[in-house]
């Protein structure tokens, strides 16, 4: 009888963890990537780094956002073909580049050098819905790390900061304040998926950027910055608004870049000296900062067409220059591990963000913990685009595919694919001495901005990533276990 009511108890919990097992399974099958992955974030909490000291410059201006096609048809400017352009001199190039960036879905950056014609644009702008906010990378990467961080880290940004821009800026934030300084405008038109400019129809959210900007293409904060840093001790040092360069002649170009160099090279090994790049549609501008700036920095910041410029400029191997406008997982690691590898340089990490996914490539045991940076990084540009203290799954979609390649050229990755797990999704792998962390993105499907995503994702990667070597290591090291995913 012993036996029989044992045996009935066996089998009662049997079915009873089967009915557990069942329901948990069931529940699983019911969650939606981007909940597995809004939820793997959540728990992901953990903290930034110490970092006593920052200091970001150069580019500050104040941004005009508003609708792109709305902007040109209060012009009336008619809708043209798409065309790639280095600059704008007239509202016929405006209309052309708008249409190549809402077909390329490409954020895109240039000058605009009629000065009358660019003060016409801005006023019939004021007619129009817009906004204006802080604007610049510079000025867009103070901003976001004054309000990530703690009293116990100064903040100090470089750059012509007027009495607008200077009400607008986060408190702790210090500046040399020009209260008579004529503040730069940058115009930023929108577009949103489904808009339209002629034949062009957007399939994604993203801007075209443009002005007529004299103090910051002509760098003339440079030195006063520069000096700043030389006698302030910083951890980090941001570099930003290169791009704006652009529109000098080369001789005043090379100046300003050889200037920079010089400076550079007098800051300890041991700082974190970042770039943060945009829009060059200049290859002679895009070649100098590749030959001269980088070696010469420790960390880059960047997106894929700023990635594939450098490549085109170095003579990259055309199986990666010739890859399409969105360029695959794989591609993208290969890309980063030829930047990475090609000349010997202070460059020990590289921030790579898209639409889609972001990954950070980084030299063994010269920097930790970019498996949190970059996974922070994605999360803030979901937030940011949806304009959103938290997540929201039901408004993000993940857009990359269930598998993929971490590598087209090395055999050892090349030969099987990833499944992607969004239970797990930090993926981490090496190629030699070199470290890959991906990231997805739970891209936003009705985004709200679209402006400085890039310049945040930078930013959050800075504030959890952590430089080692060479040189003594930075000055505070977290006393609790940070989570590292399974290497590849």
């Amino acid at each position: 009888q012993q036996r029989k009511m044992a045996g009935r108890y066996e089998i009662a919990i049997l079915l009873i963890v089967i009915a557990v097992v069942f329901q948990h399974s069931k529940k699983q099958a019911n969650v939606s990537p981007e909940e597995a992955i809004a939820e793997y974030w959540r728990k992901l909490d953990v903290e930034m780094m110490t970092h006593k000291k920052i200091m970001v410059g150069l580019n500050v201006n104040l941004d005009m956002i508003l609708s792109g096609p709305k902007l040109l048809k209060e012009l009336n400017v008619r809708a043209l073909p798409p065309e790639v352009l280095p600059v704008f001199q007239t509202l016929e190039d405006l209309s052309r580049m708008l249409a190549y960036s809402m077909m390329h879905c490409a954020a895109l950056e240039r000058a605009f050098n009629d000065t009358e014609k660019f003060e016409e644009i801005v006023a019939a702008a004021e007619k129009l819905p817009h906004e204006v906010f802080i604007g610049g990378n510079a000025a867009l990467m103070a901003q976001k790390m004054a309000e990530l961080t703690g009293s116990d880290t100064s903040v100090y940004l470089g750059g012509l900061v007027g009495k607008t821009l200077g009400q607008s800026l986060h408190p702790r934030i210090t500046y040399k304040l020009r209260r008579s300084a004529k503040e730069e405008i940058h115009m930023i038109l929108e577009y949103s998926k489904g808009d339209k400019w002629g034949d062009v129809q957007a399939d994604c959210a993203n801007r075209l950027i443009f002005s007529n900007d004299i103090t910051n293409s002509e760098m003339t904060e440079l030195d006063n910055f520069m000096t700043e840093v030389g006698t302030s001790s910083p951890d980090v040092v941001v570099i930003s608004g290169l791009h704006m360069l652009e529109q000098q002649p080369r001789n005043f170009r090379m100046k300003k870049i050889l200037t920079l160099v010089s400076k550079l090279q007098t800051i300890e090994p041991y700082v974190n000296i970042h770039l943060e790049l945009a829009s060059i549609s200049n290859e002679e501008l895009i070649r100098d900062i590749l030959v001269l700036v980088l070696p010469h920095i420790s960390s880059l910041g960047l997106n894929e067409q700023e990635l594939k410029s450098l490549l085109i400029t170095g003579s990259g191997p055309s199986s990666l220059t010739n890859s399409q406008d969105y360029p695959t997982i794989g591609v993208v690691a290969d890309m980063l591990y030829w930047l990475m590898t090609m000349t010997s340089s202070r460059l020990s990490r590289i921030h790579f963000h898209s639409l889609q996914f972001h990954i950070i490539a980084h030299q063994n045991n010269s920097w930790l913990f970019n498996h949190v940076a970059v996974t922070k990084g994605a999360e803030i540009a979901g937030k940011q685009a949806c304009d959103d203290d938290e997540i929201v799954p039901e408004k993000m979609k993940l857009q990359i595919p269930t598998s993929f390649k971490l590598s087209t050229q090395y055999q050892q990755l090349e030969i099987r694919e990833h499944v992607f797990d969004p239970t797990n999704p930090t993926v981490s792998w090496s190629r030699n001495d070199i470290l890959f962390d991906f990231s997805p993105v739970l891209v936003c499907r009705r985004p709200l901005k679209t402006v400085g995503l890039g310049d945040a994702i930078s930013s959050v990667g800075l504030l959890y990533s952590l430089k080692t070597g060479p040189g003594k290591m930075a000055p505070y090291f977290p006393d609790h276990k940070w989570p590292y995913p399974s290497m590849i």
